[in-house]
Order: structure tokens, then C-alpha cells, then sequence
């Protein structure tokens, strides 16, 4: 005799559908009831409340629909109480024109209330409004006095403006770092060879050795960026001479595989050695294997395959120390 076992597994399916039926019906009705208990308190004059209650017209949700001019409507009632985080909501609204009309000066005057109050993003806000003249008179150093209010508290996006400003300005180490935190993808930014080569260029053109070293490299390496030996020795060649050990290092691999220049194993022990001295390990390490290459007479594609067989010839490229404000 066949068992029917559609029939069982049928309810079963209703029955679970109908028990989160229940439990959305549930939570809608707590949603609600949370909405109307914020909404007594908020027009008794609590400001918590108020702010809380902003958020949820704002969202869209505890069972009250999305509205913004409510939304503005509250915040302006925390703000005008001195709450800190209404008041950069409130400053938001002014400058994106959600639920009342853009106005940008009224953004900027309640962002400087809320970043006197402690409010980093409003910090970062009103240094953005400064530092393109929207709603304020376009002021960079006043940017960049809010930016570093802002960055000092761990703001990573107010760091790169701040940054930015800098180099913008002509500072030789806020373009190289700029261009190390594009070229590897920090500080809230994404990797962007080109925007990396931008700013290390504007650098290595001032005589900054590490910009010049990792120019060299972008070039060497060709990651997301054309290719081109002859630019990444000349660049290393120019830092080497300023005495930096990785440029020296790196020349050196260079010389040592006729990498972009000719195969010269009399220059590459020279710049081998220039880097060794100040104490680069890769250098120190390398030169025994040139030593021995030398003695047998590696011809050119052996070297290659040296080269390889050691992590693309221990190429480095490092930062060199960390930019401070």
C-alpha cells in the first residue's frame, strides 16, 4: 500500500508560513507601538526622542513610511536643542535638499555646530564645504583646519584631503605619500596607478628620491600601468645618485639582468654595494650570487631566469617614513 506523504509535507509548508505570517504581523505591530512611543516622547520635548524618531521617518521603517520633510522637521527640533548628531543630520538635509529646500550656508552653519560639539563627520563636512566654496567662501586653510580636526580623531577621507591640500600646494612628501596611498590602495582610496603616477611625478620632478624610486617601479612593473624599462631605470638612476638604498638596490638588479639598459655586473656591484652599505638586507643578500654569476659567466637569459626564480630580482618598494600633519 503507497503512503501519501504530499499531503503531510503540504500542511507542514502552510503551517510554517502561516507562523511567520504571525511573527511579521508581530513585529510590525511592535514596530509601531515603538514609533508611537517615540513620537509622545518627542513631542513632550525629548530630544533623544526626537532625533530617533527623525531616523525613522527618514529610513522608512518601524511601520511608518519613508518621509523626509518629517525627518527634517524632527532633527531641526533635536538640533535646536543642541544635539550634536541632529544637528550634522540637519546639516546634511540643507545640503542635499532632502526634505526642505538646499541651502548650503544653512549646511555649513549647522555642520560648525555639530563639529563644535564634537561631531567628526561634520568636521570633515564643513571642511569639504570650505575647501570648494559651496554655501561658505572658498577658504583652503580653513579647510584644512577642519580636515586636520577630523583626521586627528581618525578620519581616514579627511586625511587624504588634507593630504591633498598639501600637495596641491607643492609639499614634495604629501604628493609622494598621496601617490603611495593611490598607487597601493589606502587611506580610503582605491589603486589607481595612473592618479599614483600623477602625483609621484609632480615629486620626483622636486628631486624626492622615494617618489623617483617608486615611479621607477610603477614603470618596471607594469601593474596596471604601461611598461617601460628604460623609464623605470632612468627614474631608479636618479634616485640611486640621491642615495637612496632601495633605488640603488633596485638599479642594480637592473645593471646586473640588462633589464632597460645594458648588462653591466662591474656597475651592478657597484650599486649593490652602495645599498649594502646602508644596510639593506636584499642587497647584502645578493651580492654573493653576483659574485658567483660573475665567476661563471651567467650569459643574459640565465640571469633572467635568476631573476625570476628570486621574487622578480627582490624588487622593493617602500614608503619612506609616514606623512605627519
Amino acid at each position: 500500500m503507497r503512503t501519501n506523504i504530499r499531503k503531510p509535507i503540504l500542511y507542514g509548508v502552510v503551517a510554517l508560513c502561516l507562523s511567520l505570517f504571525a511573527m511579521s504581523c508581530n513585529t510590525a505591530e511592535t514596530n509601531r507601538q515603538r514609533a508611537d512611543q517615540l513620537l509622545t516622547l518627542a513631542e513632550r520635548g525629548d530630544a533623544s526622542a526626537q532625533y530617533s524618531l527623525a531616523n525613522v521617518y527618514y529610513r522608512g521603517n518601524s511601520g511608518v513610511p519613508r518621509d523626509r520633510v518629517e525627518a527634517a522637521r524632527w532633527y531641526r527640533a533635536a538640533a535646536e536643542q543642541g544635539h550634536s548628531s541632529a544637528q550634522y543630520s540637519l546639516g546634511l538635509a540643507f545640503e542635499k535638499g532632502e526634505g526642505l529646500r538646499m541651502d548650503r550656508a544653512e549646511a555649513a552653519k549647522w555642520y560648525r555646530m555639530a563639529a563644535e560639539n564634537g561631531v567628526i563627520a561634520a568636521k570633515l563636512s564643513l571642511g569639504k564645504l570650505y575647501d570648494e566654496g559651496l554655501g561658505v567662501p572658498m577658504d583652503k586653510v580653513e579647510a584644512a583646519r577642519w580636515y586636520r580636526m577630523a583626521a586627528e580623531r581618525g578620519n581616514a577621507e579627511a586625511r587624504i584631503n588634507l593630504m591633498r591640500l598639501d600637495a596641491e600646494r607643492g609639499n614634495a612628501e604629501a604628493q609622494f605619500h598621496l601617490g603611495y596611498a593611490y598607487d597601493i590602495g589606502q587611506e580610503g582610496v582605491y589603486s589607481n596607478k595612473n592618479t599614483a603616477a600623477r602625483w609621484y611625478l609632480m615629486a620626483a620632478q622636486q628631486g624626492h628620491a622615494p617618489s623617483q624610486n617608486n615611479l621607477g617601479s610603477l614603470h618596471y612593473l607594469g601593474d596596471k600601468f604601461t611598461k617601460n624599462l628604460v623609464e623605470a631605470a632612468r627614474w631608479y638612476r636618479r634616485a640611486a645618485e640621491l642615495g637612496l638604498a632601495e633605488a640603488q638596490y633596485n638599479l642594480g638588479v637592473m645593471l646586473q639582468h640588462g633589464q632597460g639598459l645594458p648588462q653591466d655586473l662591474i656597475e651592478a656591484s657597484k650599486w649593490y654595494s652602495l645599498a649594502a652599505e646602508q644596510g639593506l638586507p636584499e642587497a647584502r643578500a645578493v651580492l654573493p650570487r653576483l659574485f658567483s654569476q660573475q665567476r661563471r659567466g651567467d650569459d643574459r637569459r640565465g640571469g633572467e631566469r635568476q631573476v625570476e626564480e628570486q621574487a622578480a630580482g627582490g624588487m622593493v618598494v617602500r614608503p619612506v617614513g609616514y606623512y605627519a600633519f
